[in-house]
């Protein structure tokens, strides 16, 4: 018989099990036996940051790698029903966190919290339990209830927890608390655990019988009842009430022999037939695996003895006894054979299903020692001999799983069984070990189908799950190639480029890990860093310093100045750098649990820092993954595999499709990069050449044919022998695989909302799929071009037309290029200029944070999850319809990047978007806000035309960039646009380029005057006139002022211009460069204005020196006097000047005054001055003459030292 083969019909998408946000994880510590609890006493919390700067591979395992762990699932579908367990920091915390998928539109939060439970001792071995039915023992938890579960220490601490879902969800409450008083501001939100007293949802209990019958296994049927199995055999049932008070555990024991009512049961002694694991003497009859039976009434165990037992809970007694392999109980070798491995404990299932003969239920059993399943109907477990039966007992149950891989020693880990109606198709999945290696397998058979039919099922119907590009394996090829041994240019992209692309990309390495990485990458070159400053760094630029930096002391001296040994230096630390982080990576993919939830019938993988939901292989991954057998045996392939395909056709050409991968595969790695960069060039490049010259210029570009070797050339021409020749080759197979690389929406609309983790599997999900897509594509175009150039077209079919497949693959390559462009770009969290509540989040990708929306209106067709899972991944990149609308697609995405501060982002982007009037607009926006105006200049006129003219739909593309004014520039007219534009250039401060935009929508309005308004108009001859103020072109302001028609605006540019005149010393300008004679009023009025303003003499008198020059040269002399007067005022107040007999200022003041009023008429030679308490004086030119002639006798007394006291005058000073 053929050695067995399981074909891979499923993926595991890993989901990382990183923090949502740096306030998502919260560390209560739980209190020990000894200490007393109040009924107001809180449990001590904290909130615990992921990224821990500085921590090395010790405290990164600690924080980060689980020993043990599951998925517990829950009865009810209206909320939570998946929750994930891990043990951590060597078993003393236990961490909780729900892991659903979706939850229904009408859930008002998401329960992100990730709980932590830290206890004072170790948490023993499958000694964390989850009841199997609701919290009362009903079966009919809602979610509305709390959910129990309970923790066994090594100190023999049973814990009691009950927790309301509420606590995992987030609220303002997520802080420490100051006082308990602080509790009063969460009554209108969920209650945190940081504030509800520790005996709501906590209870501690040391039961005695622990004291000398040491708990081994724990299992909880339910919220009331536990059993415990002991070091010696002894099975202990603890019952309370419904209540979660542990003062009322009431203890029965159940046990093979009458030790428990003697003096015996307290000695510890070693029996002859036992085994040591964590501490403990385990004896033959300890219970490894425990389960109730579905009537309640009936513990089954496996024992270490190789003996499945059953326990009546009322009398006590065992009733059916079988050894697991069927042998007899009696027979002699038993007695004297081995114990099983006491770390195993899933050996044991009971299924409550529907069957034959009389079945009551039915109990499924493994032995580890044969590795053989045994099916057991169940009449009467009281019974010894009669009341059960051994199913299909002819047949022996074995996994073939040393021919699946290919080993000769193995164990396996775990299993679940999900039984149908009558076991007919029955589900039974598998998780084996060979050595480091772990892998799931699945099968479907029907336990009472023909003996010949089932074990041909168990035999070869057998299937795999693959563990997906974030494998060890897929990584490895994944990652920069050796570049010591390559001819590539080492400059473009770098070294660091290179491997900062590969680290950092979405969804592969984890912050933590990269952060111990390079903890440990430091502590071994030697490299002194500060932690705090590095808080303020980010990872990137930290790890690129730090490999840089070391690479240069590698460097010889003699290589010091050559670009290409730093190259290789840069490269070589790289590499080391990359070794310690896969070394990190890997304990975290380490396997520790196969979980199956029944109720969406989806096998999941709980690993030590990740979780793995496993999902179904679209035709394209049933083709990769399957590629031997599809291939090189295609006759031979299991009818799983070729059921799984959609049709007939999907079968036939999958071995075409991986000819041409193999094609591919055989040439250089070194052309693999070459290539990819061609495909990236191309997709940015409008095609200018016809399709043939574009495929031979594409060829010439990679050297495509020039590295194919006899032997690759033989190979193909063999595989194509056996498909028909290359005479098979047409168009329409080439567009049917191109056609199976999509996902046509079909199905029903449905209710759910995407979790966060939800949101993370399709997205891990879709970069797997575009991964391969990309691949599959760059396959077909690589085959393509070297048929069309190197194949005699005599050997080629008619059908085939290399020029319209090379057009339709550059199509698919350029949106893909797209989408993977989307899918692993971060948003940068840059605050938009736009707007201050805008900025995206950093841990979103552009496709997540723009995307994720359109999820909720695919339709989802009826299946299982895994199903839709791939089918949502599909259908959500498929739904994009890049290539129906194009320009409008990548213009929208453009827009919304810009809009919401993306620059660099948009900027990188680019790239992509096609030549139109839109495009060219957004590229002008980018390079504006990037400080290139003069390129943005250009780019914005070139658009003028189409968009000022409305020829472009801009509520198609618009993505929310343009403000609903905004939009009015788009189509109502050129003029209007380049104001728009003169705006755009104002918001960034550059003058030349508003003056530059508001001459050219000037000129536009005049030639057509229809388009103009008012409110345009005023608002261009503001822009203009504050743009030359700014580049202090006094001139082209002041011909803006005149031709303002706005009063009010014309004042206030007005008091610009000459506040901008002054402040830059063009005090000749004012007086005599600019003709101010219609604005002289408003002038002098500014120029008073300013000066009343101003508290400082010194400045004061600038300004009125001014005013009075402004006023004499308009031959206002009596305005001149009053200013000057005005002046003196200012000059008494001040001691300084009074007080100096040699300062002259005062007295100069008075003969300017003097004069000024001596040229005007005798009957007019008067001023009005204001007093300091109020109201006016006036003023003559005599007066002034006898002030004067008083401050002359005043300096003369002080030259003599003649001082007096006199009284201030009612004068004031303007």
């Amino acid at each position: 018989m053929a050695p067995a083969v399981a074909p891979c019909l499923y993926i595991g998408t890993r989901l990382s099990l990183e923090q949502a946000d740096e306030t998502s994880t919260i560390a209560i510590t739980l209190p020990s036996a000894g200490a007393s609890i109040s009924t107001t006493q809180r449990a001590p919390v904290e909130i615990l940051p992921e990224i821990g700067i500085g921590e090395d591979e010790n405290d990164f395992g600690r924080r980060h790698i689980s020993t043990e762990g599951s998925i517990h699932f829950f009865p009810h579908t209206n909320g939570p029903r998946s929750l994930l367990w891990r043990l951590l920091d060597e078993r003393t915390t236990l961490e909780l966190q729900t892991i659903d998928l979706t939850q229904h539109r009408s859930t008002k939060a998401d329960p992100t919290l990730t709980l932590q439970f830290k206890f004072s001792s170790p948490v023993r071995t499958s000694c964390v339990a989850f009841p199997h039915s609701g919290h009362s023992g009903d079966g009919k938890q809602t979610v509305a209830d709390p959910f129990d579960f309970f923790v066994l220490t090594t100190a023999n601490e049973l814990y009691s927890l009950r927790l309301p879902w509420r606590f995992f969800v987030p609220t303002t409450a997520n802080k420490p608390i100051a006082a308990p008083s602080d509790a009063s501001v969460f009554e209108q939100e969920p209650p945190y655990i940081g504030v509800t007293p520790i005996v709501d949802w906590c209870n501690l209990s040391k039961p005695q019988a622990f004291a000398f019958k040491y708990p081994y296994r724990l299992l909880a049927s339910s919220a009331s009842e536990l059993l415990v199995s002991t070091h010696e055999g002894t099975i202990i049932r603890l019952e309370r009430g419904h209540s979660n008070n542990v003062s009322g555990w009431r203890e029965t024991y159940y046990s093979l022999n009458d030790w428990s009512k003697s003096l015996k049961s307290l000695l510890t002694w070693k029996s002859s037939h036992s085994v040591r694991f964590e501490g403990l003497e385990l004896y033959g009859n300890a219970a490894a695996s425990l389960a109730q039976s579905p009537d309640k009434r009936h513990i089954f165990t496996v024992c270490l003895d190789h003996t499945l037992r059953a326990w009546n809970l009322h009398t006590g007694k065992v009733g059916m006894e079988a050894d697991l392999a069927g042998a007899e109980l009696d027979d002699p070798e038993r007695k004297t054979t081995f114990l099983l491995d006491p770390s195993k404990q899933d050996m044991l299932q009971i299924l409550d299903v529907s069957g034959q003969d009389g079945d009551a239920y039915y109990v499924v059993t493994y032995s580890p020692h044969t590795h053989q399943f045994k099916f057991w109907g169940i009449w009467d477990a009281d019974e010894t001999e009669k009341g059960f039966r051994d199913i299909q007992s002819s047949v022996r149950f074995i996994p073939p799983v040393d021919e699946l891989m290919n080993t000769s020693v193995w164990t396996l880990e775990n299993f679940h069984i999900k039984p149908s109606t009558g076991w007919r198709q029955t589900e039974l999945w598998i998780r084996a070990r060979s050595g480091p290696t772990s892998r799931v397998f699945g099968l479907k058979f029907s336990l009472f189908g023909p003996q010949k039919t089932l074990e041909g099922a168990w035999k070869r119907g057998w299937v795999y799950v693959d563990s997906g590009l974030s494998s060890a394996d897929a990584l490895k090829s994944q990652c920069p190639i050796d570049f010591s041994q390559s001819t590539l240019d080492l400059h473009n992209p770098t070294m660091t480029e290179r491997w900062l692309r590969y680290l950092f990309k979405s969804g592969t390495f984890s912050v933590p890990c990269l952060e111990s990485a390079l903890t440990v990458y430091f502590r071994g070159t030697g490299i002194q860093v500060q932690r705090q400053s590095a808080k303020n760094i980010p990872l990137k630029e930290r790890v690129s310093f730090a490999i840089e930096h070391h690479a240069m002391e590698t460097v010889m001296d003699e290589d010091y100045q050559n670009p290409d040994a730093h190259e290789l230096a840069i490269g070589a630390q790289w590499q080391i750098f990359f070794g310690l982080v896969r070394d990190l990576h890997k304990s975290r993919t380490e396997t520790l649990a196969l979980c199956l939830d029944d109720h969406t019938n989806t096998p999941w993988l709980v690993e030590a820092d990740f979780v793995s939901v496993v999902r179904k292989c679209s035709t394209i991954d049933l083709s990769i993954l399957n590629h031997d057998t599809l291939l090189h045996r295609p006759k031979s392939a299991p009818m799983t595999l070729t059921h799984a395909f959609h049709n007939k056709e999907s079968v036939s050409r999958a071995p075409y499709m991986l000819v041409m991968r193999e094609f591919r595969a055989g040439l250089p790695a070194s052309f693999q990069e070459v290539l990819e960069r061609a495909v990236s060039l191309e997709a940015m490049e409008e095609p200018s050449v016809v399709l043939l010259e574009r495929l031979s210029m594409f060829e010439a570009q990679c050297g495509l044919c020039e590295l194919v070797s006899d032997d690759l050339l033989s190979k193909l021409a063999e595989s194509m022998d056996e498909l028909g020749g290359f005479k098979t080759l047409k168009n329409q197979l080439f567009y049917d695989i191109i056609e199976e690389l999509k996902e046509d929406h079909h199905g029903h609309q449905h209710k759910l909302d995407l979790t966060r983790y939800g949101a993370e599997g399709l997205l891990q999900g879709t970069r797997e799929t575009l991964s391969r897509t990309f691949q599959v594509l760059l396959d077909l175009l690589v085959f393509v071009i070297f048929v069309a150039i190197d194949i005699d077209s005599s050997v080629l079919s008619s059908e085939f037309d290399p020029s319209e497949i090379y057009n339709e693959l550059s199509s698919q390559l350029k949106e893909q290029c797209i989408l993977r462009w989307l899918n692993e770009t971060y948003c940068t969290g840059e605050k938009s200029p736009y707007s201050k509540e805008l900025a995206l989040d950093p841990r979103e990708t552009v496709m997540q944070s723009m995307f994720m929306g359109d999820w909720h209106h695919i339709p989802s067709p009826n299946g299982d999850l895994s199903t839709l899972l791939t089918y949502w991944c599909r259908a959500w990149v498929s739904g994009l319809s890049l290539s129906q609308e194009f320009d409008n697609i990548t213009g929208r995405i453009a827009s919304y990047l810009l809009q919401h501060g993306e620059v660099q982002n948009t900027s990188d982007f680019l790239r992509f978007l096609p030549v139109t009037p839109w495009t060219n607009y957004l590229r002008a926006r980018v390079k504006l806000t990037l400080g290139d105006f003069a390129e943005a200049s250009i780019l914005f006129k070139k658009s003028s035309f189409m968009l000022g003219e409305g020829q472009t739909d801009i509520e198609q593309v618009d993505a929310g960039i343009l403000k609903a004014q905004e939009k009015e520039a788009f189509g109502g007219g050129v003029g209007q646009y380049y104001l728009h534009v003169g705006q755009l250039y104002e918001a960034e401060k550059y003058s030349p380029g508003v003056i530059e935009f508001a001459r050219l929508a000037q000129d536009a309005l005049e030639i057509a005057p229809q388009e103009a308004d008012e409110a345009s108009l005023a608002e261009l001859n503001s822009c203009y006139l504050h743009a030359c103020l700014q580049i202090h072109d006094y001139e082209e302001a002041y011909l803006a002022l005149c031709q303002s028609g706005d009063k009010s605006q014309q004042k206030q540019g007005l008091e610009a211009l000459i506040k901008a005149m002054l402040q830059h010393s063009t005090i000749k300008q004012l007086f005599h460069g600019l003709p101010f004679a219609s604005f002289y009023n408003e002038v002098d009025d500014i120029l008073v204005s300013m000066c009343r303003n101003t508290l400082d003499t010194k400045t004061a008198g600038v300004l009125q020196q001014m005013i009075y020059t402004w006023r004499i040269s308009r031959n206002d002399h009596r305005g001149a006097a009053g200013i000057m007067y005005s002046r003196i005022q200012r000059l008494r107040d001040a001691s300084e000047t009074v007080n100096n007999p040699a300062d002259e200022t005062l007295a100069q003041s008075y003969l300017v005054v003097i004069n000024s009023l001596s040229l005007v008429d005798p009957d007019n030679a008067w001023i009005l001055t204001e007093r300091r308490k109020g109201g006016q004086t006036l003023v003559t030119l005599d007066d002034v003459r006898r002030e004067y002639q008083a401050e002359l006798d005043r300096i003369s007394a002080i030259e003599h030292g003649q001082f007096g006291f006199v009284e201030d005058d009612d004068e004031d000073i303007l």
